[in-house]
Order: C-alpha cells, then structure tokens, then sequence
C-alpha cells in the first residue's frame, strides 16, 4: 500500500510508532538473510519550500533508494540515498536501530519473512517501507508509506539531498520496488 500521509485511516499515528520504537524488541535477520543484500527504491512527492520562506509551497520529487546487507554474522549495513533536482546524498548506519538523517529514531525489524524498516523524523513525521520475501528470501516485493501526526499543518526536515532544512505541507510515497541478491551490494 501506498500512502498520501495526509490520511490517518491509511497509517498508524506518528506518536504510536515512535513508542514502537522504543519497546518493541528487534528480532534477528532470518539466517537465510545472512550474507544477502537487499535494495528499495522509490519516489517521494513533496509540497514543500525553505524553512523561513513566505514563497508558495511548491511541488519537488525525491527519488530515494535504500540498500541493506546482511553480513554473514547476521549484521544489518544499511545505505540510504536521495536524490532531487537540487542534489544527492547518502547517510549509511550500522545495525537495527538508532537515528534518522535529522536525528529522529529509526530501525529495522525482522518478523518472518517481513522486513519493516521505519524512520521518524524528530517533528512528527515518519516513513515505514515494509518488504515481504518469498519463501527462499530470492525475491521481494515492497511497499512505503510516509505520514505526519494528525492535526499538524507542516513538519520540517533536513533535506539529505540538499542538505537545507524544508517544510513540508504534504508527502506522499510511491512506485516502491525491490530486488534481493548474493553477496555485499557495497563491494560492488
């Protein structure tokens, strides 16, 4: 499912995945993972404008792709890449939790065959990609989802692509895909 972020029915409340975050226990990649990357990508559609500017808000696309490898100890290595017409980035993290771009909570969770990856940003605002494997964790299908808190107007972020801070009126996430393929997608 794809969400607009502006529909509470479509997604859980910010505030209800950032307690997520903080008690629920990660599980460990399944063994199947292990040695074995994993590469979303996807596009996100923004109204947005400099943080402080009285201009219109003003439509942008972000094209994001995230890549995960799974050492063969069962590691997660993640890489995080955006890319928009004022730039790119890339922000890299090691194991299954910890801090977003902007300094919100983030974390991979493994259940099954499912992987659910969330990452909030510290002003009410979140993005859930979940990946379901097929029974050999040979292929995978994804899907994101990024919302704000209901009630509130605009959030900011840091942009990774620019590295300016933006307000965001409106956002919405589409066109997720995904692969899963032997070995070190950062070797590469």
């Amino acid at each position: 499912m794809i969400g607009m972020g502006l529909d509470s029915r479509t997604i859980i409340p910010v505030f209800c995945l950032l307690t997520f975050f903080a008690s629920e226990a990660f599980a460990e990649p399944p063994s199947q993972l292990y040695g074995k990357s994993i590469t979303i990508s996807w596009t996100n559609n923004f109204m947005l404008r400099e943080v402080g500017s009285t201009a219109p808000f003003h439509p942008s696309t972000v094209q994001r792709r995230m890549s995960v490898y799974v050492s063969t100890a069962g590691r997660p290595f993640v890489r995080n890449a955006a890319t928009s017409r004022g730039g790119s980035g890339t922000v890299e993290h090691v194991g299954t939790g910890g801090q977003s771009y902007d300094n919100g909570p983030r974390s991979l969770q493994f259940q099954g065959r499912t992987l659910v990856i969330y990452g909030g940003h510290h002003n009410s605002a979140a993005l859930q990609i979940k990946i379901d494997f097929d029974p050999g964790f040979s292929t995978c299908t994804a899907s994101a989802i990024f919302g704000k808190s209901t009630g509130l107007g605009t959030f900011t972020f840091k942009s990774m692509s620019t590295g300016k801070t933006l307000e965001a009126q409106s956002v919405s996430a589409r066109d997720a895909t995904c692969s899963v393929k032997d070995g070190n997608v950062f070797a590469d």
